[in-house]
């Protein structure tokens, strides 16, 4: 089987897992590259999302924002800080961008990116890595490249911001399907601020 034949099967399974699932939860671990500063900076978290473009994404260290969105409004702010909350209309330049690639393209990935074979990832084993270009160029990244996994579901991922930074995430603890409640990508109450998303 050639490489183009053997794309073809894998674009089709990692479309069929990324639409099956109607909420997605996992721990993830950040390095940016910022070119300008010359340094590297690590960060880790918890994403959690679900169809309709719902989505929380907090980070571990103290001090770092989260990110809510019910699919309408967007809340950005330091957890325990009410004063420092922002709130946008949900759109593409407001979503973090490891939100916006779970939730835009994976499902359908022939209709939003140029697809090739990714080389940035060694010891892929039985992985499917991919070098993803966004069709649509109002984007704020280059492109993408992505490791998914024999389940099709997303493991590694680089994007190659349009600044020339480089962010890496690497994705684990990794869960479908678990009927998460609406509520939970919602700030309707104080305590929203304080109170972090079960792990």
């Amino acid at each position: 089987m050639t490489w183009a034949a053997d794309l073809n099967s894998q674009i089709n399974a990692i479309e069929s897992a990324n639409k099956a699932w109607t909420d997605i939860s996992a721990i993830f671990r950040q390095s940016t590259r910022i070119v300008l500063l010359n340094k590297t900076i690590a960060k880790s978290g918890t994403l959690k999302l679900k169809k309709g473009g719902k989505l929380y994404i907090s980070y571990s260290k103290k001090g770092e924002k989260s990110y809510i969105s019910d699919g309408s409004t967007i809340w950005i702010f330091v957890p325990g800080d009410i004063t420092s909350l922002q709130t946008y209309a949900a759109s593409k330049g407001n979503m973090p961008k490891e939100a916006l690639s779970f939730l835009s393209g994976f499902g359908k990935l022939r209709k939003e990116f140029k697809i090739s074979e990714s080389s940035e990832f060694k010891k892929v084993g039985e992985g499917m890595p991919l070098h993803l270009i966004p069709r649509n160029k109002s984007v704020h990244y280059k492109s993408l490249d992505a490791l998914f996994g024999k389940d099709g579901l997303l493991k590694e991922l680089i994007i190659n911001n349009a600044s020339g930074n480089i962010s890496h995430y690497k994705f684990s603890k990794i869960s479908t399907n678990r009927n998460i409640p609406d509520s939970l990508f919602n700030i309707s109450t104080e305590d929203d601020f304080y109170d972090p998303l079960p792990q």
